[in-house]
């Protein structure tokens, strides 16, 4: 039997309100593998393996599939093919070590270490250090010296490191604790907005402590979503979840996510999104810091489709050491009868908003990103516009 409440039902498990169902349903999945998923709109944390394969076994045994069955031929192939590598084994070692040192430090100790372990990833890793390099150039070119360039972007590499441990540290903490190291400004703007009951569309950047913006907002008591992208171990992609989960923010893959946005909007939740990474042929060419490069269009077509405000916030850390979350009115869109001029200009309105964030803290931004690629002036060029066929519901 399954858990209360589960069951696999098309090749993906789902959750019946209030538990009303608690049988399993085979059926010919949609794509090869089982895909498990947790939530009420069946777009929420993967189930682990182990649990997948012994709810199977127990469907197996008591007779409700045959071993014939195309899931079970799949479970047998997917074990196969679950062979990890020695690399994502000891990565995944590493974070679980982490993970019980940071629970038993103080919040100081493990501020420190985090500033430590982000300068030797600065000098041991020349390929990011180089890309840091780079994309300062750009942004920055007349306004810094060389000099200025590699103490920004080593401020830049201590603080991304800082900050995961620092929301590795606070995940489990009381939020009493969080608001202490924590505070907030603009709160009005997003009480406003949810207020509307259309659902709001978070717009942040990778700067500063990003991820304690869901955090808080959880501690609040807001109902938040978070669009982030997998990690590629999925070793060390399930024990991060196993973290997120704990903070109570509910988390979706970046991948063919637009129709699980637009869902959690219509039950009224607060979605956070950070499109300010390099798109690809998916994305809408826009100028930043001057110079074009590929920006993900997904906050301007949910926005426009739905009518969800999107309200700016970032999340910095002051002179004290505490994140300072802060909250911005919402954009005023483009709306006219030209949907992918609008969805251009937008994406064009989001990519200055977060040039001037960066501006403001540019030591605390995420320069180790690929931001500005060989051959986006080019591209930018002929891909300028939205195009239907790459821009699907299903993205």
């Amino acid at each position: 039997m399954a858990g209360r409440g589960w069951q696999i039902a098309g090749g993906r498990w789902s959750h019946e309100p209030y538990g009303l169902s608690r049988s399993l349903e085979f059926a010919e999945p949609r794509s090869p593998g089982i895909f498990i998923r947790r939530g009420p709109d069946a777009s929420g944390w993967p189930i682990p393996l182990k649990m997948k394969t012994q709810l199977i076994d127990k469907a197996v045994t008591a007779g409700e599939v045959p071993k014939h069955n195309s899931v079970w031929r799949q479970r047998k192939a997917r074990h196969a093919e679950q062979r990890y590598t020695l690399a994502e084994r000891l990565e995944a070692l590493f974070l679980k070590v982490l993970l019980r040192f940071i629970g038993k430090c103080s919040f100081r100790t493990v501020s420190a270490l985090g500033g430590l372990v982000g300068y030797l990833v600065w000098i041991l890793a020349p390929s990011r250090r180089r890309i840091s390099l780079q994309g300062l150039s750009i942004a920055f070119d007349e306004q810094c010296s060389r000099e200025d360039r590699i103490g920004i972007a080593r401020s830049a590499a201590s603080n991304f490191v800082k900050a995961r441990f620092e929301f590795l540290k606070l995940a489990c903490a009381a939020p009493s604790e969080l608001r202490k190291r924590t505070t907030v400004e603009g709160m009005e703007h997003l009480v406003e907005a949810v207020s509307r009951q259309q659902g709001v569309l978070l717009f942040t950047v990778h700067l500063g402590c990003w991820d304690l913006i869901g955090e808080r907002l959880v501690a609040e008591g807001f109902p938040i979503t978070v669009v982030s992208r997998p990690r590629g171990n999925p070793l060390v992609e399930e024990l991060w979840k196993t973290v997120e989960c704990q903070t109570g923010v509910e988390v979706l893959s970046k991948f063919k996510s637009m129709r699980a946005i637009m869902r959690s909007l219509r039950r009224g939740r607060v979605v956070g999104i950070l499109p300010d990474q390099h798109a690809g042929r998916v994305g809408v060419f826009v100028k930043l810091f001057g110079r074009p490069t590929s920006m993900h269009p997904v906050v301007s077509l949910v926005a426009l489709r739905t009518g969800a405000p999107v309200i700016p916030c970032m999340a910095p850390r002051g002179p004290d050491g505490r994140v300072h979350i802060r909250f911005f009115p919402p954009l005023s869109l483009v709306r006219s009868d030209d949907p992918r001029r609008d969805v251009r200009e937008n994406t064009e309105l989001m990519a200055r908003t977060f040039e001037s964030f960066i501006r403001e803290y540019p030591d605390q931004y995420l320069w180790m990103h690929y931001r500005w690629r060989k051959g986006d002036l080019e591209q930018s060029r002929k891909l300028n516009e939205v195009t239907s066929g790459e821009l699907s519901d299903d993205q």
